[in-house]
């Protein structure tokens, strides 16, 4: 799991593993779209806006460690 700031360089983290067979996913897909349009508009997200979006992640995370995938996670929340 990589995570930073915004222009800290977690892509070229995730490109690197990407060139040793590693899958890249970004946080930020996971993101339910109402959620992406209220970020967008400058809304800051509460906790519970979250909620859904870390279940996400947890799901991804369980998937891919129950499949033993190589996965490099980026992610700036």
């Amino acid at each position: 799991m990589v995570m930073g700031v915004t222009g800290s360089g977690k892509p070229r983290w995730g490109l690197a593993g990407c060139a040793a067979g590693w899958e890249f996913a970004d946080a930020d897909q996971f993101h339910p779209a109402a959620e992406c349009g209220q970020d967008g508009a400058g809304i800051a997200l509460t906790d519970a806006d979250r909620e859904p979006w870390l279940a996400a992640l947890r799901d991804a995370i369980a998937r891919w460690l129950a499949a033993g995938e190589n996965v490099v996670l980026a992610f700036q929340r």
